[in-house]
């Protein structure tokens, strides 16, 4: 579904764009609808209605926007989207999001192509960073317990040696061991959060009550929050316990998308 937020201006729009639209409405099917504004009688701004409208065409949430140009007679209709990789510019250059077109009918068919929902692929395009984020800044913070407050030389390679040496019974007596060994705790706590990486999972929960979770290669979803696994379901009521740009370690982040969360998952 397709909904107009300003009738009063799309009264006046530009009739190709005007019949372009209704045309996009008439054939569209999706699980959310996707909200539409005209910006002028030359322009439609699109985007996904389960995000707040974004300001900007880099927000979540915005899916494209239309515009028409005019150059003497020569009359040109623009689809700009961030699902649209022209290869024909550099990623920077703003014109790879763009195609553009003379005729209606090339217009409607970009229209359909590109104006749809979000995906998650696409949702966590914008929200993975908070979670990679925390998590950095967490193994980070252990490594600095240790690493910054032992000799120099050889840092790492030490405190393995010197933890095979624990687990042998052996404690050293020389101050410069004993400036590892003293720090085995943490660095034992960096071991096991590096070692064993968690897998990163998406949770959305949607307007009508159901969860998308995205692994990052595909996305499953479960109809309310009671079908998901007990352990998303755990992680999600401790991130609800945050403020929003929280992260946990391993339990995840709260992201500050409304209610896309971000939990780590550790496989056996």
């Amino acid at each position: 579904m397709i909904t107009i937020t300003n009738n009063e201006v799309m009264d006046d729009m530009d009739l190709v764009m005007k019949k372009a639209l209704t045309e996009l409405r008439r054939g569209h099917v999706s699980r959310f609808a996707i909200h539409v504004k005209a910006t002028s009688t030359q322009g439609l701004y699109f985007w996904d209605s389960r995000f707040p409208e974004p300001t900007h065409t880099n927000n979540l949430g915005f899916i494209a926007r239309i515009y028409k140009e005019t150059d003497g007679e020569d009359v040109t209709y623009t689809v700009e989207s961030k699902a649209i990789k022209n290869n024909k510019y550099a990623s920077y250059n703003e014109k790879r999001h763009r195609l553009s077109t003379k005729t209606p009918t090339k217009l409607l068919q970009n229209m359909k192509k590109y104006i749809t929902p979000f995906s998650d692929e696409a949702i966590a395009a914008h929200t993975q960073y908070e979670q990679e984020k925390g998590r950095d800044d967490y193994e980070s913070k252990l490594r600095d317990e240790w690493y910054y407050s032992t000799p120099s030389s050889g840092t790492l390679a030490m405190m393995e040696e010197v933890m095979q040496m624990k687990q042998l019974g052996i404690v050293p007596v020389t101050p410069i061991l004993k400036a590892f060994y003293d720090k085995l705790p943490q660095f034992e706590e960096y071991k096991l959060a590096t070692d064993k990486k968690p897998k990163q999972l998406q949770v959305f929960l949607q307007p009508d009550e159901s969860v998308s979770i995205y692994d990052g290669t595909q996305s499953t979803l479960h109809m309310s929050m009671s079908e998901c696994p007990d352990n998303i379901q755990q992680a999600v009521a401790m991130l609800n316990l945050m403020e929003p740009g929280s992260y946990i370690p391993n339990v995840g982040t709260r992201t500050k998308k409304g209610s896309i969360y971000w939990v780590e998952v550790f496989e056996d």
